[in-house]
């Protein structure tokens, strides 16, 4: 039977919590989600809906979008541990990178990342996440 992945959410905002209960409420078997570093180095959820993400900082992000996730919201509401999660990285920022705070927070705060799916069009992020010894 195919996999049902809900993009960016399901049935409300992208990326919101609420669009991710929906998903899991409607029985949808992974929750995909696009990540993005802010310039204070936090991982946000979000879909191109600002330009300059990483140039802002979660503070002012926030302010114009309160349903806007961080990374932590996201494993809290929705734990790896109980949801298959598919991560798409974004942006473009090579130095301290969504990809090295990714697999900085997995480490710290001991993430099995059995049902963590990594994805992005940068190249250099995957690489990162390649080499970085988690098991994604």
């Amino acid at each position: 039977m195919p996999l049902k992945i809900a993009h960016r959410g399901y049935n409300a905002n992208d990326n919101s919590k609420a669009a991710l209960q929906n998903v899991v409420e409607n029985g949808f078997d992974i929750l995909e989600v696009d990540l993005y570093k802010t310039l204070d180095n936090e991982i946000i959820l979000c879909h191109d809906m600002f330009e300059n993400v990483e140039k802002t900082d979660l503070y002012t992000l926030k302010s114009i979008d309160s349903e806007l996730l961080t990374l932590d919201e996201l494993f809290t509401c929705f734990p790896p541990s109980k949801h298959k999660l598919y991560l798409d990285l974004k942006g473009t920022q090579i130095k301290n990178s969504v990809a090295k705070l990714l697999i900085d927070y997995v480490r710290t705060h001991n993430i099995c990342p059995k049902n963590i799916i990594v994805a992005s069009f940068n190249l250099e992020y995957l690489r990162e996440i390649m080499i970085s010894t988690l098991e994604f």
